[in-house]
């Protein structure tokens, strides 16, 4: 079994607490030599990994040393070292492995009880379990069906399968007590009287709520051995390092102490003291920690989530048929389908030609031609050809009627380009005082289109600016009328890339899945380190064993008890596995996260130093990780 770093990292400093310095020139030589080679051949192995293959082998070859003899008083001072250097090796390896069981079960039996959780937040998952465990149910009534006919000496007969003759048989009228009949179906109401009179969903969400709170007890006791254990590493410390008469009693010490740790007060068959070196330390590791496994394997095999193939088969069952349904059914309208798809597919065509490509040339042509070419609201040549009418009219009047001079002309042309039109409206004046007469023999007609004509060159002057401006203004049309057919590719892409990404649970920072992992951890660390002396009634079900047995026993700042010890652990070797896993590699984010776990981790600080390091990890991790736009549902 390879150790998790958790395990690593709080076992690893203990290797260095008694170095072995070896004398090439104190090696023996002749027959002692091999001897001598496997010893240090032993430890090499422990120093380089303390894995368990490593370590059992390391127990069995301690076995080699008598039992009435010392690891000190073999006569060979080299010797003597290498050997006490392997049984206190042997010892910090048997301890990380009880260490990394403990983690191991208490982070399986987490997984189920999240499991249980989920189904019982859904009524539908609770009804799909109802669904997925009918076959064993009926299977557990029909074996119990045989119990009873056999000790009642009833014939192995067909009417007696019936739902009514089942009935009859199981059921016990007259009490409350659950019947037979229920107990076969819902095993849990053997241990709950009071959940009878309901649906048979509602039984099922008892179950299942059931089996999430005997699990919860047993990763609680997971998590308080696991406390306990990180709490003695001062008393590892201290046991190896004794090098005198005092070393093989401190070692056996503690490992007596870890195996009382890890059975909590079961009974175990030991072995007698006369069959090995160390039988405190070969308990530990063949008799203390297997028992451990196969109590594990049993919670987990009554109170775990159901097997694969039970959970699965309602989709092996009915999948084909629905397959083979939805095949027909597309077969059939193959051709609707295939006009659909086309029209699809022309759809998305024309928009992006028509809505996206085509804008974008435009801003692009505009950019590059300066907004110079294109259409225009008035002509610059037919305002020009209107102005020179204009001034033509003008002077042809002022010099029939106003006999100007060549200069006098020069100067009212300039005037006319300026807009000043003085000397053909003092005419018109003047011949408005006699509008008959000078209709008929005057000015006043000439007078009046030359008027005409100035209103019309001023419009196209006005038409001139307004198209001014909107050639100045073209790219920001040009990129308001492309603007929402990018948001549209912008969303879509967005959509696509969400769903490629959480199908596939990935993404640098590791997906929906995970980060919901990691927020739920973090909101937990918090929660036992705010230590509520007190539990609300509406929580008490989900707290029970979590933060009331985990903060009665510790004050405000003092070292966090066991339970509560190693419930955060339990929380925070999700962390880690979550940093490990899922941030970049050789990056300040993972290292930085990865430090604050290891003071989490730390068993030495108080629980206010703790709250100040998960207030700090909320602080500086929330908006990098994306926790502040999480939300659980």
């Amino acid at each position: 079994m390879s150790l998790s770093s958790f395990t690593l990292n709080h076992t690893r400093p203990l290797l260095s607490r008694s170095p072995v310095s070896f004398d090439d020139e104190a090696v023996p030589t002749g027959e002692a030599l091999p001897k001598y080679d496997k010893w240090r051949t032993v430890l090499v192995n422990l120093t380089n990994s303390l894995e368990t293959k490593n370590v059992h082998s390391a127990i069995h070859t301690l076995d080699d040393v008598e039992p009435h003899e010392s690891f000190t008083q073999n006569g060979d001072v080299q010797l003597d070292s290498l050997q006490l250097a392997v049984a206190k090796r042997v010892l910090v390896g048997i301890y990380a492995e009880a260490m990394e069981e403990c983690l191991k079960q208490a982070r399986e039996l987490d997984d189920e009880v999240n499991w249980w959780s989920d189904i019982e937040r859904s009524s539908l998952r609770t009804a799909g379990y109802l669904v997925q465990t009918f076959p064993i149910r009926i299977h557990r009534l029909v074996l119990k069906t045989i119990d009873v006919l056999r000790e009642r000496n009833l014939p192995l007969q067909l009417r007696y399968f019936t739902p009514s003759s089942i009935r009859n048989l199981l059921s016990a009228p007259g009490t409350l007590n659950p019947s037979a009949l229920s107990t076969t179906l819902f095993p849990h109401l053997k241990s709950q009287h009071h959940n009878l009179f309901t649906s048979p969903l509602e039984l099922a969400w008892q179950e299942c709520r059931f089996k999430r709170q005997e699990l919860e007890k047993t990763r609680n006791s997971r998590a308080e051995m696991l406390g306990e254990l990180t709490t003695i590493r001062g008393a590892l410390y201290e046991a190896i390092g004794p090098s005198g008469p005092e070393a093989e009693k401190s070692l056996r010490g503690f490992a007596s102490k870890v195996a009382s740790i890890t059975t909590k007060g079961e009974s175990i068959l030991t072995v007698e003291d006369t069959h090995h070196a160390l039988p405190e330390v070969w308990n530990l590791a063949f008799q203390s920690l297997p028992f451990s496994r196969s109590q594990h394997s049993a919670t987990l095999s009554e109170f775990g989530r159901p097997s694969f193939l039970t959970r699965t088969w309602p989709r092996i069952l009915l999948g084909p048929p629905i397959a083979l349904l939805m095949f027909r059914m597309i077969y059939n309208s193959r051709d609707s389908i295939f006009e659909t798809l086309k029209n699809a597919q022309e759809t998305v065509e024309g928009f992006w030609t028509g809505y996206v490509m085509s804008p974008i040339r435009e801003i692009l042509d505009t950019v590059r031609s300066g907004g110079g070419d294109g259409p225009r609201i008035i002509s610059q040549d037919g305002m020009k050809a209107d102005m020179e009418s204009l001034e033509r009219m003008a002077l042809s009047l002022s010099a029939e009627k106003l006999n100007y001079s060549s200069e006098q002309l020069e100067e009212l042309s300039k005037q006319i380009k300026l807009g000043d039109l003085t000397p053909v409206l003092k005419l018109y004046e003047d011949d408005i005082k006699s509008p008959i007469k000078n209709v008929i023999a005057g000015s006043l007609v000439r007078t009046l289109l030359i008027q005409v004509q100035k209103v019309k060159v001023d419009v196209d002057l006005a038409m001139s600016g307004i198209d001014k401006l909107l050639k100045s203004q073209e790219l920001t049309f040009a990129f308001v009328g492309v603007a929402p057919s990018l948001a549209i590719l912008y969303a879509a892409s967005s959509w696509l890339r969400s769903l490629w990404s959480g199908g596939r649970d990935g993404g640098k920072i590791g997906g929906k899945r995970a980060r919901s992992l990691v927020w739920n951890s973090m909101r937990r660390v918090e929660r036992l380190l705010n230590a509520p002396q007190y539990i609300d009634g509406k929580n008490s079900d989900m707290a029970d064993h979590e933060t009331l047995l985990a903060t009665s026993k510790a004050s405000e700042n003092d070292v966090l008890p066991p339970l509560t010890n190693g419930l955060i652990i339990l929380s925070v070797s999700t962390l880690r596995s979550y940093a490990e896993k899922s941030l970049p590699k050789r990056s300040r984010l993972r290292d930085g996260f990865l430090e604050d776990i290891c003071d989490l981790e730390d068993p030495n600080l108080t629980r206010a130093e703790k709250r100040r390091v998960i207030e700090r990890m909320w602080r500086c991790w929330s908006i990098p990780l994306g926790w502040d736009r999480f939300a659980v549902a």
